[in-house]
């Protein structure tokens, strides 16, 4: 019927009588029993499930006092929806770093429930902890489903067809690096360089933290600044 269920008032675990000869009784225990409520025969107030009691053994001599006779049940309609994975990072990188792009192996997410379950949701999440990285940060998490405050939304009555994704964040680092000035040549008969100076002085750098850790200059290279024979600046 498109529709879902939830058991109220545990009404789905009850007690019963068991009457009959006590050679029989004696031995009996839980297995013996078959405790059903077949949610075909619901009454026409979409509330209560007949429970029917069965022996399994010995049921022609035995007789069943059900104190339970009904589970109670709240019936809504089923609904299902999609939603992207959102990737979040907590924790605090390595000096100079910082996340460039985040992915996830799971780009959406189905989830099917009760519609008063479904309609909280705001967002598929996962979170990825990149404390202390320096490089790129991969880690398989939980997907966890979050309400618009960014509360979670329990899943006990909903049903994922992912529940976990590959994590991964994109780690680069910015660093402002020094220019370092390599000048060539002589100048013309009768003129001396002096010195070199420019208006920038060190130039921002983003990329692989591995190959920026390293580097502490960057040169502007003699073919650039080849001063053979001017006589002038």
């Amino acid at each position: 019927m498109g529709k879902t269920y939830e058991v109220l008032e545990n009404t789905d675990t009850i007690t019963f009588v068991v009457s009959g000869p006590r050679s029989v009784v004696e031995n009996l225990s839980e297995s013996d029993f078959t405790v059903s409520a077949n949610m075909e025969n619901i009454d026409a107030t979409m509330t209560m499930v007949p429970i029917t009691v069965t022996a399994n053994t010995h049921s022609s001599q035995l007789e069943i006092t059900q104190r339970t006779s009904f589970m109670i049940v709240n019936v809504e309609n089923l609904m299902t929806e999609s939603f992207r994975v959102e990737v979040e990072t907590e924790g605090d990188l390595s000096d100079g770093c910082f996340v460039d792009e985040t992915t996830s192996s799971v780009r959406n997410v189905t989830v099917s429930g009760p519609e008063s379950v479904v309609g909280q949701i705001d967002a598929a999440q996962v979170t990825l902890d990149v404390s202390g990285a320096a490089r790129d940060v991969a880690s398989v998490e939980p997907i966890v489903l979050v309400d618009a405050d960014g509360n979670e939304v329990p899943r006990d009555r909903l049903t994922m067809d992912q529940t976990e994704t590959t994590a991964t964040a994109r780690v680069k680092m910015r660093k402002d690096v020094p220019l370092e000035f390599d000048v060539t040549g002589e100048p013309a008969a009768g003129y001396r360089y002096t010195d070199v100076s420019s208006d920038v002085t060190s130039v921002e750098l983003e990329g692989d933290p591995g190959v920026l850790s390293a580097l502490d200059e960057l040169e502007i290279s003699a073919s650039e600044l080849d001063i053979a024979g001017v006589t002038s600046s």
